[in-house]
């Protein structure tokens, strides 16, 4: 498509909102729906209730207020239900079909006036979707850059301001990144590698940012590193980022048999990295308060699908009525940062010992590196 003719695309779409005349556009940050849309479901489980007050407003870049969750949760509601209105809509239905549907800014059923006012709110959040999409695109050329200088901002109808503009790009780029991404449900993304024994195990205390995490982690004991936890009577099998196809062994001694992290949030709250099922949530001897999960993925070794397990440890507390059988999502609280082992709760400084495995028939428990379960990975 020629330069002019995606201009004209372009133009149009912006012509469209601007006959849609919608208000939510002056308010629109497509990481702050994210966002919002994230507390709205871990809002579903009373577990995660001290998750929420350590999120971070994009708006603000502090934590939440209790007021802020609230209208967050709200905002991501009537988003929603803005959303499924016009899928509705899409789909065949009229508006006065719609009339029992219950409107979460009102807590009552929608009017016919709220109906439409709802159809059009949503299809304008499409429309302004496409702009940023478009210019994200445009500034991608060099060549587009005085092109994008010109391109009218649909709330004000003025030419976008460099502040808005760039606004617009970034939401059309994390849109793109999101796209192509394809995360599976329940999956992990690092934005860096993970220290192992036989890769970096110099480099520690390093930041690595984890999807399904919403604070940054700081790695304290690189994967398989010599020192923690290793089995003290026989020799443990592991599989390293180097070589997915590789099961290594170290005899008995003392190692990491998974990765130390700390936390920097007040309450260090621990979440789970997956989805998955508790199997145990008590003490277990040097790990003190531990969390055993069988999460959702699987890691796939000699062709065949294993399933994923995970394991917390050195909890100083394990959530309130945690307990084996209980669903849990990524991000779910499972309880906070502590120190915990044999001698007690202060045995170690405080930190969150992780444990990933699989278990094979006439092999037995192998250790994953996280670094191979990284889906942004290349």
């Amino acid at each position: 498509m020629s330069t002019g003719a995606f201009i004209l695309g372009l133009q149009s779409a912006i012509a469209k909102i601007q006959r849609a005349k919608a208000s939510l556009i002056s308010d629109y940050s497509y990481a702050q729906h994210q966002t919002e849309d994230r507390l709205a479901a871990l809002s579903q489980d009373p577990r995660n209730e001290r998750l929420l007050e350590k999120i971070i407003n994009p708006d603000t870049g502090s934590p939440y207020t209790d007021a802020q969750i609230q209208q967050a949760i709200l905002n991501a509601e009537i988003r929603a239900s803005e959303n499924s209105i016009l899928e509705e809509i899409n789909n065949g239905a009229q508006p006065v079909d719609l009339l029992g549907e219950i409107n979460p800014a009102t807590g009552e059923p929608y009017t016919l006036v709220e109906i439409n006012q709802a159809i059009e709110n949503a299809n304008t959040r499409v429309d302004v979707a496409s702009v940023e999409d478009r210019l994200y695109e445009m500034s991608l050329d060099p060549r587009n850059e005085r092109s994008l200088e010109h391109i009218i901002n649909p709330e004000t109808g003025s030419p976008y301001t460099d502040s808005e503009l760039q606004d617009a790009i970034n939401n059309g780029r994390l849109r793109a990144e999101a796209a192509a991404a394809n995360i599976p449900a329940g999956s992990v993304q690092l934005d860096a590698e993970i220290p192992e024994r036989f890769i970096d195990s110099a480099n520690e205390n390093i930041l690595v940012n984890v999807n399904s995490l919403s604070e940054p982690i700081k790695i304290t004991g690189g994967y398989m590193e010599p020192s923690g936890h290793g089995y003290k009577n026989q020799t443990a099998l592991f599989i390293g980022g180097s070589d997915p196809t590789d099961i290594q062994s170290i005899g008995p001694g003392s190692y990491n048999i998974g990765i130390d992290y700390v936390l920097n949030s007040d309450p260090p709250v621990v979440d789970s990295w997956f989805n998955g099922t508790v199997i145990s949530a008590d003490r277990e001897g040097g790990y003190g308060n531990r969390v055993r999960i069988e999460t959702d993925q699987t890691f796939t070794y000699n062709g065949e699908e294993y399933t994923i397990y995970t394991a917390y440890a050195h909890l100083d507390s394990i959530e309130p009525g945690l307990k084996a059988g209980d669903p849990v999502d990524a991000s779910t609280s499972i309880g906070i940062m502590g120190g915990d082992g044999a001698s007690g709760p202060n045995s170690y400084p405080p930190h969150v010992d992780l444990q990933i495995w699989i278990e094979v028939d006439g092999v037995g428990v192998i250790n994953i590196s996280p670094n191979l379960l990284n889906t942004s990975a290349p």
